[in-house]
């Protein structure tokens, strides 16, 4: 998949009020419906999750 229509899809349902986190490069989007979490790991993680606006980074995500 082309990762610019990824980042599209984040712009366009997303506020992009993001967390990241010191794994590499995760960011976290929450949107006012849903959050979207880009998996950026050093190991090459390179999963996305799709989830309610109150799912949250856990150790669960980007393994």
């Amino acid at each position: 998949m082309n990762t610019n229509a990824i980042d599209d899809i984040i712009t366009e349902f997303t506020d992009n009020n993001t967390n990241s986190y010191d794994d590499g490069g995760t960011i976290l989007y929450k949107g006012d419906v849903f959050n979207l979490l880009k998996c950026k790991t050093l190991d090459g993680n390179r999963d996305i999750y799709i989830g309610t606006k109150n799912m949250r980074y856990g150790k669960e995500f980007c393994k």
